[in-house]
């Protein structure tokens, strides 16, 4: 079945609404237990790399407590960009999303030198293909970082057969939940 444009985008905001809607019913408890097991997947692919993680919005996964230093954030530079700051404690703020990130004062690594960038989702689907929040950050930044491998960490419940994607939608190399992972990257 075909879609027109506005088709399209309404189903990917019905799909973000519906994800949202269940993501908010978890349980702390189970957020904290099912982000453990997720990161005890992820943290041996992270070891002695270059890695961009993401604040928790939410009950997103959260991954900061396996993170090694140095490690980086995103931060909102303007409507469509986004840079990588080094994650310092007591150097961070809220940025106009409600989202905590580095101040301005702290470093900036080079996009071209991150190995790893850990990448929020809202859905996957088993082709790699992701759905976030709309905004395009994530896709527009990851064309900075091709050499970098892409991974999204959901619960599990959050991969799907099948998402609509759009032409500038950069796929993810591995998804990573508490019960798999899934891997697409071709190793060289």
């Amino acid at each position: 079945m075909a879609c027109n444009s506005s088709e399209l985008q309404a189903l990917r905001q019905h799909l973000r609404n519906q994800a949202l809607s269940q993501r908010h019913k978890m349980r702390r408890r189970a957020q904290t237990r099912l982000s453990f097991r997720i990161g005890s997947l992820l943290s041996p692919l992270l070891k002695d790399k270059q890695v961009l993680a993401y604040f928790p919005v939410g009950k997103e996964p959260n991954l900061i407590p396996i993170q090694k230093s140095p490690f980086y954030l995103p931060t909102v530079q303007s409507h469509v960009q986004m840079l990588a700051r080094q994650f310092i404690p007591k150097h961070l703020s809220k940025n106009k999303f409600g989202i905590w990130e580095p101040i301005p004062t702290c470093p900036i690594i080079n996009p071209k030198d991150l190995e790893v960038v850990i990448v929020p989702a809202l859905l996957v689907d088993t082709s790699g293909n992701r759905l976030g929040f709309g905004k395009g950050y994530y896709d527009r930044f990851l064309t900075q970082c091709p050499q970098a491998l892409k991974i999204a960490c959901v619960y599990d419940w959050q991969i799907v057969h099948k998402l609509p994607s759009l032409k500038h939608d950069i796929a993810m190399d591995m998804i990573i939940s508490e019960r798999r992972i899934l891997s697409y990257r071709i190793s060289s």
